[in-house]
């Protein structure tokens, strides 16, 4: 069977193929786009927004053909299949708009496209994947398109009009296992109770026949303006909600964790390691750990308030020790030992020969951020974490 494998994780086009009967593999490649614009630019004293999404999508073409090729990171297909990259950048006005940064940068910019029209500029480059015994050529070509596009001229009174069914209903609509929910999707919990005296018995039947199979209830809601997703399961004698997250607004891992060499760990590092967590595991107690920014901004505010306003500055007599200086050269196998023999912290000094230096990590939201201001009520049990994508620079 001929595969389709798509480059790309735009939703809007993996929908219109499905739309079309056709059931992608999804390979995303994590090429840095801005990288590769001003790379191009430079090479050819200049690139138009045609040029730059022909340019984009061959990229990102190339890089999962060298994963699946030259290094295995890809993972691999085994059906004869055929390699699409694509890329797409909307112009208005003669100015190339990048991917918003947020939700609201997003939402601003629908505003001030309303009632206008823009042009769609996409660029494919086709790759064929196919062995010669399957009729492949090994060939690659592109091709680019440009689309008018007219943007509805709809007010803010009209999209508030909108109603949904699911507004002040919730309806189950199917039910899954409870562990087969990736926790990635789970975003903000909520309890719930029964409305009044007559819905005590539905609530009881629903929350204990939950707790009878081990499943969870799925359905939709309308909160604030927006329809959510959501899932309902037992919690001591009432019922937990939580919101979820929608499949596009999760980021894909493939492109953060690229980098990261597929080696094994050192073997006497994890056998250290996993004697560590053998040694500090114990049951959850959320009781035991504290915020301490918190803290200090409370006793920071108290300073303040007792000063009157006046610069609040280190007391004189001030013994608590000042915290040591954290170094960029970090003997792990001696940090993993000092909390094994109860050293607590884990933190080992510098070594005294020349280490390699740690990399600093980063951290990116796995989710896209959605534009949702709400005050949440103490029953909300964590908050949802920000996150904003990367813009794309104009073309130059």
């Amino acid at each position: 069977m001929l595969r389709l494998v798509l480059a790309s994780r735009s939703p809007a086009r993996l929908a219109t193929l499905r739309a079309a009967g056709v059931e992608p593999l999804v390979r995303v490649s994590g090429v840095d786009e801005d990288a590769v614009l001003q790379a191009a630019a430079a090479e050819r004293g200049g690139l138009d927004p045609v040029d730059a999404v022909l340019v984009l999508a061959r990229a990102k073409a190339e890089e999962i053909v060298r994963k699946l090729a030259d290094d295995g990171s890809g993972a691999p297909i085994d059906d004869p299949a055929l390699l699409v990259g694509c890329d797409s950048m909307l112009e208005l006005d003669g100015e190339v708009l990048g991917k918003p940064a947020d939700a609201e940068d997003a939402r601003a910019r629908w505003r001030s496209m309303r009632g206008r029209a823009g042009v769609l500029h996409t660029g494919h480059w086709l790759v064929d994947l196919r062995a010669a015994s399957d009729g492949g050529t090994g060939t690659a070509s592109g091709a680019t398109s440009s689309t008018t596009v007219h943007f509805a001229d709809l007010t803010d009174d009209e999209i508030d009009a909108v109603k949904l069914e699911t507004r002040k209903t919730l309806e189950l609509t199917q039910f899954v296992g409870a562990c087969e929910i990736n926790p990635l999707y789970f975003e903000k919990p909520y309890y719930m109770v029964p409305a009044d005296d007559l819905a005590e018995d539905a609530f009881r039947v629903i929350r204990d026949a939950l707790k009878q199979t081990g499943k969870v209830g799925l359905g939709q809601l309308a909160l604030r303006g927006q329809e959510y997703l959501v899932a309902v399961k037992p919690s001591g004698k009432g019922l937990l909600l939580e919101t979820l997250r929608y499949e596009e607004e999760l980021r894909e891992a493939d492109p953060y964790f690229a980098e990261i060499p597929a080696e094994k760990a050192d073997p006497d590092l994890l056998e250290v390691a996993t004697a560590l967590i053998d040694k500090k595991t114990d049951e959850f107690d959320a009781s035991a750990y504290k915020d301490h920014y918190v803290a200090a901004l409370r006793e920071l505010i108290g300073k303040k308030l007792k000063n009157k306003g006046k610069r609040v500055t280190a007391d004189e007599d001030d013994t608590t020790p000042a915290k040591p200086q954290k170094s960029n050269v970090i003997d792990l196998m001696a940090a993993l030992k000092s909390s094994l023999e109860g050293g607590g912290n884990g933190k080992a000094a510098a070594a005294e020969k020349p280490a390699a230096k740690s990399r600093a990590t980063k951290t990116t939201a796995a989710s896209k951020s959605r534009n949702s201001k709400s005050t949440a009520s103490k029953s909300t049990a964590a908050k949802k974490p920000k996150s904003a994508a990367a813009p794309r620079k104009k073309a130059s």
